[in-house]
């Protein structure tokens, strides 16, 4: 614009600390005090650094040494300096129908189960004359048990499908018109609905909405 000259930017940019009105650095006081303040405070945050990383420095010394002919508290220490921490999450497993998480109830009961698998196998075997087979165990049986209501899913209505019918956006790649059914949301919407809870209901996907049809559309540039 004409009334935005150079004396005016100038004087903006003196405002903001930058130039003055010849375009060099500006000398004004209110400039001159903010120069020296974040001087000053440029200072400080270099000095702050360099205590801060000098305190680290010797603390990790301090620790190193106090950990010093011991190797896995050696590690231990590096891996926490790191930032990478051992899993807090303990594993958990069901002995008595009871969740454990006791990592020496755990331990005892797997000694106590493999300790236990040559005597009880002479024991099947001096009293039937040969050894049983039993059934391997489905791993389902080992699994926690399944909480078949944690998910709800209620029937889709008509007013449900009309809206998102509604907000199609027109002139999208389509085998019908968007507009077209647009227009025919009034009677379409109710069949949809009824076919789409059916579906959910037994599990099915139709197999004709599983193939996507890809139609290119030139929109700029070099049509090759």
């Amino acid at each position: 614009k004409q009334w935005y000259q150079r004396r005016v930017r100038g004087r903006i940019k003196c405002k903001m600390g930058e130039t003055d009105t010849k375009g060099g650095s500006c000398h004004c006081p209110t400039c001159n005090v903010k120069r020296k303040t974040y001087t000053t405070y440029k200072e400080f945050r270099r000095e702050r650094k360099k205590v801060i990383e000098s305190a680290q420095e010797m603390y990790n010394k301090r620790k190193f040494n106090e950990v010093q002919g011991d190797s896995k508290k050696t590690w231990q220490l590096i891996n926490k300096i790191r930032g990478k921490s051992t899993r807090q999450i303990k594993p958990s497993f069901i002995i008595d129908n009871q969740k454990v998480v006791n990592r020496r109830v755990i331990a005892n009961e797997f000694n106590k189960y493999f300790v236990s698998l040559a005597p009880n196998l002479n024991k099947s075997y001096v009293e039937f004359g040969e050894l049983q087979i039993y059934p391997i165990s489905d791993f389902s049986d080992y699994l926690p048990k399944a909480n078949r209501s944690s998910i709800f899913l209620s029937d889709c209505t008509p007013e449900e499908i009309s809206k998102h019918i509604s907000e199609l956006k027109n002139g999208k790649a389509s085998d019908i018109p968007i507009h077209v059914i647009k227009r025919s949301s009034a009677i379409i919407s109710p069949i949809l609905a009824v076919l789409y809870n059916e579906n959910l209901r037994n599990g099915t996907f139709p197999d004709r909405l599983k193939v996507g049809k890809i139609s290119p559309i030139y929109k700029k540039d070099s049509e090759e």
